[in-house]
């Protein structure tokens, strides 16, 4: 007897080690991804719509506490009367008004706890830092978000994309919980009268969050109110009033005289008059094309894992003892189906952002960590060290992404600071206008500058630092070719036409350029112009060169030629003699190449 017992101590501390060593490991995990979110956000500087949504300028600085809020909420009122009443929208005003610190720690706390929200709503209950799957469903979530969240940067960075997505989705499904575990069979307002209050109030903001968005929520709500009926359970009292408040949310978002103005707007600058059945088939096309080439990999993924759980359980499907289980794998498939409805809402929308699919992003990640862990839990020792070796595979991944992304906005801030330093020389020189330069980069889904927007409006970013701001071209195009990593090697071309003339302030160049034996169809062709003191570098038009293929006799140099034509080169170019230089970019294999001609050109 004594024996069992002391087996089932051993046990039982063996089984507490454990579970202390499990949190210790938990709680470093989260510690890291908090200090990847706050790093990020420290290099994200305003971009983009921040400068509109600023309520005072850069150098005023309000008197006291009472005019610091009075400002703030003048300008939340005018966004919501005569723009958007979106209650992301007027998060980020206060985001774009308050002191940077204060963001930089909100919306890095708001990023750990949506990493976290994806494996509570998989499970329908609170997460255990203590328990194995619990630890892996964290950190499966958050790499599912660096490697393949489409507009990364616009959701968890910028302040406007932030406010309006991750904080707006954020405040929805928070307010979703509850929904989410009746549906489980579990009441967590039991007999909590305050609880239910507060959380019918925040119904009322939740229905403000996005159109698209709140539709989910208010089918899954009428749904599960008609199913409760039907099958004669209590639909309680919190199920009514927050079904209420959010609905009620929802049609003063839908029926604001703002959302009247902003639809309209967007009619107008897309030239949108009558809108018929045929305009909308083409949108729903669309849109379907837009959220698969954009959610390719999340698709891919939890097809994969779907498939492989479907394989190893199809015989259990009727045993009683996996009801429960199956019963939390359909759960997790309705809201993801429900959150379709999201995108078919977008049907009414003049135009689509690649953000808005944001919702059924986060229920496709829910699924792929629910079935995984299922995987994890059924599958034979050799298959489940397979499925390790993958994670530690896409963990791997997910540390060489981080350093990425880190990289590319690190690089950003650093150019923006710099631009900042330029306006500040400006205004202590009492200069009534300063020169600029534009960030030369290609917007993708870790970062998109907004500087297209930014440079339609002006008006913003001069506002907001009292000057006139102009942009000078001339940098946009400048490189450091010392922090290239291109390799300079003999490039098959052939230039067969520079000219540069001075009165229309005109170049224009055409060739072709090759790598020899290698496929151009992937490649990127630029052409470069060095002086003694300055590179430039610009992008070409891609010509078709049947000619060079028949003549090398290689169908490889079908897409070989290239042609540039650049206007107002004042603006572009220093009067200077440049040589002319090809630059290929082979994106089949993500090298880049560099040679220079004997061709020469004087811009005088």
């Amino acid at each position: 007897m004594m024996a069992v017992i002391m087996e089932a101590i051993m046990m039982s501390k063996e089984r507490t080690y454990r579970a202390w060593h499990i949190s210790i490991v938990s709680i470093l995990i989260l510690l890291g991804i908090a200090m990847f979110f706050m790093i990020m956000n420290i290099n994200t500087p305003m971009m983009g719509e921040d400068f509109a949504l600023t309520s005072f300028s850069h150098y005023y600085k309000p008197v006291s506490a009472g005019e610091y809020i009075s400002l703030i909420i003048s300008r939340i009122v005018r966004q919501a009367s005569t723009w958007n009443i979106r209650i992301g929208e007027q998060i980020a005003i206060i985001f774009c008004s308050i002191d940077e610190i204060y963001y930089y720690i909100g919306n890095t706390i708001i990023s750990i706890l949506y990493v976290l929200l994806i494996p509570m709503y998989v499970f329908g209950r609170k997460l255990k830092l203590s328990e194995r799957n619990d630890l892996i469903s964290i950190v499966i979530s958050f790499c599912l978000i660096i490697l393949f969240q489409p507009a990364l940067g616009e959701i968890f960075f910028w302040r406007a994309g932030s406010g309006n997505y991750l904080w707006a989705v954020f405040i929805l499904l928070i307010f979703t919980i509850p929904l989410r575990v009746i549906i489980s069979g579990r009441n967590v307002f039991y007999n909590k009268k305050l609880f239910v209050l507060l959380h019918t109030i925040l119904g009322f903001f939740a229905g403000l969050t996005n159109e698209n968005t709140v539709i989910t929520f208010l089918i899954i709500y009428a749904c599960t109110i008609i199913y409760r009926i039907k099958k004669k359970q209590e639909v309680y009292l919190w199920i009514w009033s927050s079904f209420a408040s959010l609905t009620i949310g929802f049609f003063v978002m839908i029926f604001a005289p703002s959302t009247s103005i902003r639809i309209q707007t967007y009619k107008d600058i897309f030239g949108i008059k009558n809108v018929t059945i045929k305009d909308y088939i083409y949108r729903a096309i669309s849109i379907i094309h837009r959220f698969f080439s954009e959610n390719v990999s999340l698709v891919i993924i939890l097809l994969i894992v779907l498939i492989l759980y479907i394989a190893l359980n199809y015989k259990k499907v009727k045993e009683e003892k996996c009801m429960y289980v199956y019963k939390t794998a359909g759960i997790n498939i309705l809201f993801l189906l429900a959150s379709s409805l999201s995108a078919g809402a977008l049907i009414g929308a003049p135009y689509v952002e690649t953000r808005a699919f944001f919702l059924i992003d986060f229920f496709m990640m829910g699924c792929i960590v629910y079935f995984v862990i299922e995987l994890l839990s059924i599958a034979n020792r050799f298959a489940k060290s397979t499925i390790y070796a993958l994670l530690g595979i896409l963990l791997l991944f997910t540390i060489k992404e981080n350093i990425r992304i880190f990289n590319t906005y690190s690089d950003y801030n650093k150019w923006i600071r710099n631009n900042y330093n330029v306006i500040e020389e400006a205004k202590s020189n009492n200069q009534s206008i300063v020169s600029i330069s534009p960030y030369n980069y290609a917007n993708n889904r870790i970062l998109n500058t907004r500087e297209d927007y930014l440079q339609s409006n002006l008006k913003y970013l001069e506002g907001y630092f009292e000057i006139k701001v102009v942009y000078s071209m001339k940098d946009a195009y400048l490189i450091n070719e010392s922090q290239l990593s291109a390799k300079y090697i003999e490039i098959m071309n052939g230039i067969d036409y520079v000219d540069y003339n001075k009165g229309n302030d005109q170049l224009k160049i055409i060739g072709w350029a090759a790598i020899e034996n290698k496929d151009s169809k992937n490649d990127d062709i630029s052409i470069l112009l060095k002086s003694d003191s300055k590179t430039y570098k610009f992008s070409t038009n891609k010509i078709k060169r049947a000619d060079v293929s028949e003549y090398y006799n290689n169908r490889y140099y079908d897409d070989t030629g290239f042609s540039l034509d650049l206007s107002n080169l004042n603006n572009i170019l220093d009067k200077d003699r440049y040589t002319v230089g090809i630059y290929i970019k082979d994106n089949s294999n993500n090298s880049d190449y560099i040679m220079y001609t004997e061709h020469k050109v004087d811009i005088y």
